[in-house]
């Protein structure tokens, strides 16, 4: 799937809401699904069904995220391993699903939890 601005645009928005509106209910418009699986504004769990490049995530993050969320900032993604493909999500906090040969490492990435769910994808979360 060819990543367009535009659907870049509506994640990064999507990202902004869901991090920063938490207790607010979000309207994305006819279809938040569209954008996101397992979208729910009540309790902003969710996981985009799109395997993003590393340069894609990290501007995607940047959009949604200028200034960071607590220990999560966009330049982190740069240091995942060079094949990354990255799923953005939400689990209460920043989450992404990184696909890779290579385990990430938990302390360059200051991420407060990072698990392997299963061979080679891993799930890196921050609070």
């Amino acid at each position: 799937m060819e990543m367009t601005k535009q659907r870049m645009m509506k994640l990064a928005g999507l990202l902004t809401e869901s991090i920063n509106e938490a207790v607010k209910e979000v309207n994305f418009g006819k279809d938040p699904k569209k954008f996101a699986k397992e979208y729910d504004g009540n309790n902003m769990m969710w996981k985009d069904t799109t395997m993003f490049s590393k340069k894609d995530a990290m501007n995607i993050m940047k959009q949604a995220l200028p200034d960071g969320y607590n220990e999560f900032t966009a330049e982190l993604i740069d240091k995942l391993p060079a094949d990354a493909k990255i799923q953005l999500g939400r689990e209460y906090s920043v989450c992404l699903y990184v696909k890779t040969n290579t385990k990430p490492s938990k302390a360059s990435l200051k991420a407060d939890e990072l698990d392997e769910v299963e061979p080679g994808l891993y799930r890196i979360w921050w609070d």
